[in-house]
C-alpha cells in the first residue's frame, strides 16, 4: 500500500511540474541528492537556532522563503494524551494558511516571557531521494520533533485538553484565562506539557527563482503527536 500512495504521488507530482513549466526545466541544472539533503539539514539547524532563540518571526520568514507559492500541503495526524488517543485530524494547509498560522503562533510565543519552549529537539532523516525531470525530486522524510511548551499564569495553563483542542482545529494558541484558585503553587509556576512528534513526509522539493534556492512544494505527511502534561 505505501508503495502504490508514493507512484500515486510521484505521478500527480510529475503532472504538475510538467504543466507548470517544462521549458524551465530543461534549461536548469539537474538537481542532486546532495543538495536535498543539504536542503533539509539546513532546515533542521535553522529551525533548531530559531525556537532555542526565541525568535519565532524567522521560522515565519523561513515558511516564506522555503514554500512554493503552489504547494499544498495534506497532514493527517493522530494526537495522543499520556499514551491514549485522543482525536484524528486530516488538514490541507496552502501556504497562506501556513503563513497566518505561523504569524498567529509567533506572535503569542514572543509575548511571553522567558523562554516558552524549552528542551527543543528536531531530527529530519531523508530516506529516499528520487528525481523528477531535471530540477525537482520526490524526496520521503522522518520527522522527529520534541520540546516542553510552558506558559506563565498570566496567559492561561496549557493543559492538554487545551492543546488537544488545537491540533484539531489548527488554533496556535488559547484566550487567556484567570487563575484558579486553591493551587497557588501551579499559579506561580504555570504548566507545562512536553510534546513530542513524529512525521513520515513526502515532498516535491524544486528550484526556486534561483537555481541555488530550492522550495518544497506538493508534500503528504502521516504525523503522531504524543501530548504528556505535567506541572512547571
Amino acid at each position: 500500500m505505501r508503495n502504490d500512495i508514493k507512484a500515486i504521488f510521484l505521478g500527480t507530482a510529475a503532472g504538475l511540474l510538467i504543466a507548470s513549466g517544462p521549458v524551465q526545466a530543461q534549461q536548469a541544472q539537474s538537481l542532486t541528492e546532495d543538495e536535498v539533503r543539504s536542503f533539509f539539514d539546513t532546515m533542521q539547524q535553522d529551525v533548531t537556532e530559531a525556537v532555542e532563540a526565541g525568535d519565532f518571526e524567522r521560522l515565519v520568514e523561513w515558511t516564506q522563503n522555503r514554500i512554493a507559492e503552489e504547494a499544498v500541503f495534506s497532514v493527517s495526524n493522530e494526537v495522543y494524551r499520556d499514551d491514549e488517543r485522543k482525536s484524528f485530524a486530516v488538514v490541507s494547509l496552502d501556504k497562506e494558511d501556513m503563513v497566518r498560522l505561523g504569524h498567529m503562533a509567533a506572535g503569542m510565543l514572543s509575548g511571553m516571557q522567558g523562554q516558552p519552549v524549552q528542551d527543543y529537539s528536531l531530527e529530519i532523516q531523508v530516506t529516499d531521494v528520487t528525481p523528477i525531470g531535471a530540477d525537482a525530486a520526490s524526496v520521503t522524510a522522518e520527522f522527529t520533533e520534541s520540546g516542553t511548551l510552558t506558559m506563565p499564569p498570566q496567559h492561561g495553563a496549557p493543559d492538554a485538553a487545551a492543546v488537544d483542542e488545537s491540533m484539531q482545529t489548527g488554533a496556535t494558541g488559547t484566550e487567556p484565562q484567570q487563575a484558579e484558585t486553591g493551587d497557588t503553587a501551579t499559579q506561580q509556576q504555570g504548566r507545562s506539557v512536553r510534546i513530542e512528534a513524529n512525521a513520515e513526509c513526502n515532498h516535491v522539493v524544486h528550484r526556486g527563482q534561483t537555481e541555488d534556492q530550492l522550495v518544497i512544494g506538493l508534500s503528504t505527511c502521516q504525523a503522531r503527536t504524543n501530548l504528556q502534561p505535567s506541572s512547571g
